[in-house]
């Protein structure tokens, strides 16, 4: 069973405790963090896959309700209401809280600005520009114009005669059919009213058809206004992501800037020291202290748990600026001077692009000539 793997909240409680999840500042971005690698074992054992669920550092967790599977529907039945909140459970919903994985912050904005409201809200277009999926908004707008078209038949008889009323009797089919291919709680009580409306209107009954067909409706629009919620829900969520995102990447451009001064600085040194002088210690000891400064501001900074910046922050040649200053001691401008290099090289991708702009190309060209 998918879903019975998927970790659920209560049981990281242990991982929260011992730091290896990180929970201080899902109230501010809704987001948790994995600090350290963490397995996570089902309590059924049958239902683990393998060496069961793992979370590395630099994923992005969400804490999301999601239903009952059926075992944790049998038990849970029997517990009381404190039971019930240890699990971070809702008996009344039949729901409960699971950390929801997803590989990075890029992917958590594709998820909130698009995926998620597309398929609720848009149609979905093959290449050459046709219709292949409606989203459920859509859908649901499309029944109940084909719907109200029916019910105005049956609310007024007089105007459109028998034939017309013979006809969207008929219509009644293809929308019921069009919802009974789906599983789901208010589509079958909308074809139950949709079925008793046909049955009332061949009775002769068109005003007690007329408000089937209204409750029907109504049952809609219920829907319609959950989906908005929760389309709402989702763009908020990705405001919070794009904060994050939007904070590593200030913090990426200040260290990469940073770097860039330290490497002119360094290159500077390495030719006093190539042309048989002694560069300052001094200024050899502040290089190496701006080096460490760096690399601390980029593992304390919040956005940096997370990928894409997380792998980057801990790559070995970032975390070699740990090592600056002991070489700075040393007065090894050399070794500095590569650390530097490395370090920058790292971070190049998420400051100017995964890919090197016309600029750049521009000014390649140039040198080249």
């Amino acid at each position: 069973m998918v879903e019975a793997i998927r970790p659920r909240i209560y049981e990281l409680e242990v991982d929260v405790r011992a730091g290896r999840i990180d929970i201080s500042f899902e109230k501010k971005y809704d987001s948790i963090a994995v600090r350290e690698k963490v397995t996570v074992f089902n309590r059924w054992p049958e239902d683990n896959r393998g060496q069961g669920f793992i979370l590395e550092p630099g994923l992005l967790l969400h804490r999301k309700w999601q239903g009952f599977t059926k075992k944790e529907k049998a038990e849970f039945v029997s517990l009381s209401e404190k039971g019930l909140i240890d699990k971070k459970a809702s008996l009344e919903f039949k729901k409960i809280q699971i950390a929801e994985s997803i590989k990075d912050l890029k992917a958590g904005l594709r998820q909130s600005f698009r995926h998620i409201p597309r398929q609720l809200n848009y149609l979905k277009m093959d290449a050459e520009g046709k219709e292949i999926i409606k989203g459920e908004a859509v859908f649901l707008t499309d029944l109940v114009e084909k719907a109200d078209r029916i019910s105005l038949v049956f609310s007024r008889p007089e105007k459109f005669g028998l034939k017309a009323i013979e006809r969207a009797i008929g219509r009644i089919t293809p929308l019921r059919q069009r919802l009974e291919r789906v599983k789901n709680a208010y589509k079958k009580e909308v074809t139950q009213h949709w079925g008793l409306a046909q049955q009332l209107a061949r009775q002769g009954k068109r005003a007690q058809a007329a408000l089937e067909m209204s409750k029907a409706k109504v049952k809609l629009a219920q829907h319609r206004t959950k989906i908005a919620a929760q389309v709402d829900a989702s763009l908020e969520l990705g405001e919070k992501r794009m904060e994050l995102y939007k904070m590593g990447g200030e913090v990426f451009t200040w260290a990469y800037n940073g770097l860039k001064g330290l490497i002119i600085r360094a290159q500077r040194a390495k030719s006093i020291k190539d042309s048989g002088r002694n560069p300052s210690q001094k200024e050899i000891l502040s290089m190496g202290e701006e080096g460490i400064k760096i690399r601390q501001r980029l593992k304390t900074t919040s956005a940096c748990l997370f990928n894409p910046f997380y792998e980057r922050v801990e790559s070995d040649e970032v975390r070699s600026l740990e090592k600056v200053l002991e070489h700075a001691q040393a007065g090894e401008v050399d070794t500095m001077f590569n650390l530097f290099n490395n370090a920058q090289a790292k971070l190049e991708a998420l400051v100017l692009g995964e890919i090197p702009t016309e600029e750049e190309i521009g000014e390649l060209e140039k040198a080249r000539l």
